[in-house]
């Protein structure tokens, strides 16, 4: 599997254990991630133009382009159920683990999407995907740094980092 290909899988994975907080971990996490890689009506170019509100002012909107998860290949989606599948049967442990290091902010402040992205390369440190430590997180960097905010980058490499530790020296 190629580079590109693993991070679309992260990404897939991240939409897909978004999807799955946002309905309270009470589907089963292949059902939510079915119906993520089955929508196909996502739009793919970027577009700008001007809509007139209802009081008359100007709005520029802007469009971005998307991958449409049904169109992604069926690596991708293999590697991201595996990864949201692990995340998922160990999912309070994770949260555990997360509050544990994030100690000065409460679990349900972080944004969803640091959450869940951190969960994400959480399962993913684990030793059965076989991923140097040091990749799992420098793509969770790149990926805060695309869907996150502007602190999110440095949040999740803080975090990851103090994890990483933990982990490594727990396997000496």
């Amino acid at each position: 599997m190629s580079k590109t290909e693993r991070r679309q899988s992260r990404i897939l994975a991240l939409q897909v254990f978004f999807c799955y907080e946002q309905q309270g971990f009470e589907s089963s996490i292949e059902d939510v991630f079915e119906r993520v890689v089955s929508l196909s009506d996502v739009e793919k170019t970027t577009e700008e133009y001007i809509q007139e509100q209802e009081n008359g002012e100007i709005k520029k909107i802007l469009q971005t382009a998307a991958d449409s998860p049904s169109t992604l290949n069926e690596n991708v989606k293999n590697y991201a159920l595996e990864i949201v599948k692990f995340a998922a049967q160990n999912l309070r442990a994770t949260d555990v683990i997360l509050s544990k290091y994030a100690h000065s902010w409460s679990f349900e402040r972080m944004s969803a999407m640091d959450r869940n992205l951190l969960r994400i390369a959480v399962a993913e440190l684990d030793e059965k995907f076989a991923v140097p430590p040091p990749v799992v997180i420098n793509e969770a960097i790149e990926i805060a740094k695309i869907f996150g905010t502007d602190d999110s980058a440095k949040f999740v490499n803080a975090i990851l980092d103090k994890i990483k530790y933990e982990i490594l020296t727990k396997n000496k």
